[in-house]
């Protein structure tokens, strides 16, 4: 039986993703044969203030932390603050332009979705 060709979700490149979250993915799903999604996992060992970046697909963020932590988020002209625990999911669409800062050290998933698949799905499903 022949295998299925890979079509991983290449969301950038790994120099455009380090310019983002200055630290590159200590665990990924990039060499697994997964179709229509990527998995990253990030370490942040201190505070942390991102720069302006565009995600370009649909992501969404879980967060690991062992006690609440302070995160503002900007959205086009939106600004957010809040404290994020654990049960904390974070959906970013894509194309919008956001910035991001922590107060404290901090680690999370980010899962990309390939809106081709999904849209795959949904013009099936109905």
């Amino acid at each position: 039986m022949p295998t299925q060709e890979s079509q991983l979700v290449r969301v950038m490149s790994e120099p455009e993703i380090l310019a983002i979250t200055g630290v590159p993915p200590y665990g990924t799903s990039v060499a697994r044969n997964w179709i229509g999604v990527e998995v990253h996992r990030y370490r942040f060992p201190r505070a942390t203030d991102f720069d302006d970046f565009t995600l370009p697909q649909l992501t969404v963020f879980l967060p690991h932390v062992d006690r609440p932590r302070r995160v503002q988020q900007e959205i086009e002209s939106d600004k957010l603050t809040r404290q994020v625990t654990n049960d904390v999911v974070t959906i970013a669409p894509a194309g919008l332009r956001r910035r991001v800062s922590t107060s404290m050290p901090s680690e999370l998933t980010a899962i990309f979705l390939d809106p081709l698949v999904f849209s795959e799905i949904a013009r099936t499903e109905t």
